[in-house]
């Protein structure tokens, strides 16, 4: 392991023993200075960004300034990049960041570990520059993440109601749904009771009767629930109680039948 001793790396440094954590704080530092001082030491940093879970533009993204980001992007070295850097910024909300990355070819539907974009840390956050530079350089509206969210889903649970309405306006497909458990941006709004973002949804031609993989619809999970809010306002909005579930039951056999409500309550939030 090289030792450092340079007293422009020791002045941004923590007095920590670790190479790759004192790197980390020079990155956080936004000391380039020091950097390329590393560099005319000797020292490896591409064997040292091999031996980390990130990469040094990644870090700089999430932490460190402009200035960084730039030297490690440009630098001749080759540090890695088109990675998950441009999905780390924006879960940070580094506009000036994203900016630089879009503006010198980075694809702005890249996505991280977790399959996110940057639109589903902006959907999450409510992040809306993040949400409007990506939209406007035509990042994928509509991807899905390793769980199978798009950003619309997430905007409809977090209740970010500006960043649903941006979503939507660039062609967000309003009832894409989960691929595991098949719920719906309505549905999901429904559950929190986000019914201004339900509203929004329906007017853009949601399916307020969307079932998910068993075949529930919103009112149906309302019904195991009791959650009269969300009842009445589905009830209001023309919600079809006779849709039977995978296993033939219906809304309405739940409101009529405490004992199998009570059943199905136990079955789906206590047991599992």
């Amino acid at each position: 392991m090289i030792i450092i001793t340079m007293e422009v790396v020791e002045s941004v440094c923590a007095q920590n023993n670790s190479l790759i954590e004192k790197i980390w704080d020079i990155i956080s530092a936004g000391a380039v200075s020091a950097m390329e001082d590393l560099l005319k030491s000797g020292c490896d940093l591409l064997a040292i960004e091999k031996e980390s879970d990130y990469t040094l533009l990644e870090q700089a993204c999430t932490c460190g300034d402009l200035s960084m980001v730039k030297w490690l992007y440009e630098n001749e070295i080759k540090f890695k990049k088109e990675r998950y850097e441009l999905s780390y910024a924006a879960a940070k909300n580094r506009v000036d960041v994203l900016c630089y990355l879009l503006s010198s070819g980075a694809d702005p539907s890249g996505v991280d570990e977790t399959g996110r974009n940057g639109l589903h840390w902006a959907a999450q956050e409510d992040y809306r520059d993040v949400c409007s530079l990506l939209l406007k350089n035509k990042c994928c509206v509509n991807q899905m993440e390793s769980s199978g969210q798009t950003p619309l889903y997430i905007a409809a649970a977090e209740n970010s109601h500006i960043i649903a309405e941006k979503l939507l306006q660039a062609n967000a497909v309003v009832d894409l749904c989960g691929i595991f458990d098949g719920t719906t941006p309505f549905m999901i709004a429904c559950k929190y009771e986000h019914f201004s973002i339900c509203d929004l949804l329906l007017s853009c031609g949601a399916d307020i009767d969307a079932c998910d993989s068993e075949g529930r619809t919103a009112l149906f999970y309302a019904s195991v629930c009791c959650a009269q809010n969300q009842i009445q306002y589905l009830a209001s909005k023309g919600a079809d109680p006779s849709i039977p579930d995978s296993g033939g039951i219906t809304p309405k056999d739940i409101a009529k039948n405490m004992t199998l409500q009570k059943m199905l309550y136990n079955k789906l939030y206590i047991e599992d």
